[in-house]
This record gives C-alpha cells, structure tokens and sequence, in this order.
C-alpha cells in the first residue's frame, strides 16, 4: 500500500514538473512584419531532452507557423500544415493569411471532434508579412498585434503591453523581445540556458514586394540558392550581451536528392 502510495505521488510530481517546463512563445506584429520566438529547449519532467529544437516552421516566403505542446504533434502537425498549403498553392490557390489561419483552427477542432475525439495539446501563432494568428489548443483564434503562448506567457504579455507600440521598427521589435528573454531569464523557472530562436517575416522579404519582374526573379533564384525562405533568424542567449544577445543564424540547408545517381 505505501509503495502504491509513492508511486502515485511520483506521478503526480512528475505530472506537474513537465507542466511547469512548458514552452514559451512570443509574437510581436510590426508596420509590414511579423517577429516569432521560442525557446529552444524540450524537456520531459526536470530532464532536459533537446537545447537546439526549432519550433518556428517556415511554410514559405511569407508565412511562419510557431507550435508548441507535444514534440511529436507539434512535427506532425506543423509538417501536414507546410505540405498542404502547398498543395493548394500547385493547384493555382494561394491562401491569404485568413484563411490559412482559419484552415488551423478547422484542423485543431477537427481533431478534436473527430471519431478518436483526441485532445491537441497543440498552442499555435501564425505569422505572415502583415498578420499575426493566436491559436490556442480548443480552437479559439485572435488576430493580435502581440501574442504569447506558455505558462511563462503571463509574465510576458504585461511588459508587452505597457511597451508595445504600432510603429516599432524591427530593431525596437527585437529589443522588446531581448527584454521579454530577459525577465523570463529572471523570473520563469525554465531552462533558458539553451536560448530562444527568433524569426522575421516581412513584406519586403515577400515575393509579392512591390519591384520589376528581374528583381523578383533574381530574389527567387537566390532564394533556391541559400536553400530556404527569404526570412530572418537569430539565436538569443542570456551569455551574450552584445546586440541584445541576438545572433544572426545562415538559413537553413534543404534536402535534395540527384536523380541521376538513380538513372541507369
């Protein structure tokens, strides 16, 4: 009976320990961009897993989803999102920022009334060149000049809003979100040794910026060239304290495959 006893009582510290590890997310909408950020870090209970997760997927030039929860629903879900829009886009539909965000919220509650009734514990922001999506786990969604996801979200959404003004600039975007890192470094009980990851999405980083036909084609081939989205990334850490902690990261490398090594 006392064994059964410590073994519930184990559980349930365990339980509450991966609750209180949770991750943190945090938007911040400007004139003609959109910031996302999130911790770096996954943990199982007090153990700390992974220090250099990504949990901002680039769907394209123009769109960056952020999902926090469950590692595995997280890549899951992140990755049919990236693959459908796609879809849509080879079929000649290129969807608005709307009705992207709407089509995530159609699929969080269709997973939820579906006939395995799951229970997402999916927290997701949506970013375009000019919008910024909060979705939470039951289907409710916001359009939102500044978001946050995560028990640390609290601590944050206070200095955002006493802060936040309509025409930061991106510098001032990415010093309000140096400030954001350091008072969950300060006062949140997670493992913000292993820093947060930040990207930007901006309409002049959009392949529909406003420039001739050749300047689009040449942003398209340098594109193809660096092997990902035209957005820009950064690493925070609280060891370093020039530029705000923020350090600019290469864009990230893209699978591919010669078929002619295949070709007899």
């Amino acid at each position: 009976m006392l064994f059964f006893f410590l073994l519930v009582v184990s559980a349930a510290s365990t339980a509450a320990a991966a609750e209180l590890f949770e991750s943190v997310a945090i938007g911040i909408r400007g004139p003609g961009f959109v910031v996302l950020a999130a911790d770096a870090s996954f943990r199982r209970g007090l153990v700390s897993m992974s220090d250099g997760l990504d949990k901002i997927f680039e769907m394209d030039d123009r769109r960056l989803l952020c999902a926090i929860g469950d590692l595995a629903e997280c890549e899951d879900f992140g990755e049919l999102m990236r693959q459908t829009l796609h879809l849509h886009e080879l079929r000649g539909f290129r969807p608005r920022g709307a009705h992207a965000a709407h089509f995530l919220r159609r699929e969080l509650v269709g997973m939820r009334r579906g006939a395995n009734r799951k229970l997402p514990g999916l927290k997701l922001m949506l970013a375009t060149d000019d919008s910024l999506y909060w979705l939470d786990e039951t289907g409710a969604q916001a359009d939102l000049d500044f978001a946050a996801h995560g028990l640390g979200a609290s601590l944050v959404l206070g200095h955002l809003d006493r802060e936040y003004r309509e025409d930061l600039s991106k510098e001032d975007a990415l010093a309000l979100l140096a400030q954001c890192f350091e008072l969950l470094h300060e006062r949140y009980a997670s493992s913000t040794a292993a820093g947060f990851l930040v990207k930007l999405v901006s309409s002049s980083s959009s392949s529909t910026s406003s420039s001739s036909a050749k300047e689009k084609e040449k942003k398209k081939k340098e594109n193809n060239n660096n092997n990902g989205p035209a957005c820009e990334r950064w690493r925070w850490t609280f060891l370093d304290e020039d530029n705000n902690g923020l350090v600019p990261l290469p864009p990230p490398l893209k699978e591919t495959m010669d078929l002619t090594t295949y070709v007899r």
